[in-house]
């Protein structure tokens, strides 16, 4: 735990609960977590415990039923659902266990494809697309 700062993102008491009709899945019970700047974090456990619907909340791609989640002490789901959407278009990164990339783009529009949706200077943003692709050593896969 580092102590020097305060966490890039605290869960306060987070509650999810899913349901069907009058029945209710409580998937996630007063879960509190702080996770600091350049801090590894890895959350593990049996399939079904709700792993999946923490990372989703922290992804802000779902809302908590109750409970907060803080970043930099701002509560995210206190903005509208807009506001919440610009949020993580530009503060939040995916890195996904199975990749799905779009097969009618080729790698770099792929690559490219968020950037593209937030800025008119396209020509800047595949730039940094082939950037990208070379760093990782697949710059000769950019038209694929």
């Amino acid at each position: 735990m580092n102590n020097s700062a305060e966490p890039l993102i605290r869960i306060v008491d987070l509650h999810k609960s899913y349901y069907d009709g009058d029945a209710e899945l409580r998937v996630l019970q007063g879960i509190n977590l702080d996770v600091y700047t350049s801090e590894l974090l890895a959350i593990v456990g049996a399939s079904g415990v709700g792993k999946s619907t923490l990372l989703h909340i922290i992804g802000t791609l779902d809302r908590p039923t109750a409970g907060r989640v803080l970043y930099s002490e701002d509560d995210i789901f206190s903005l509208p659902d807009k506001t919440l959407a610009g949020f993580r278009n530009k503060e939040i990164g995916f890195v996904f266990q199975f990749h799905h990339l779009l097969p009618e783009f080729t790698a770099l529009e792929n690559v490219a494809m968020a950037a593209l949706i937030t800025t008119s200077n396209h020509k800047t943003t595949y730039k940094e697309a082939e950037a990208l692709l070379d760093y990782v050593g697949l710059a000769e896969r950019c038209t694929h």
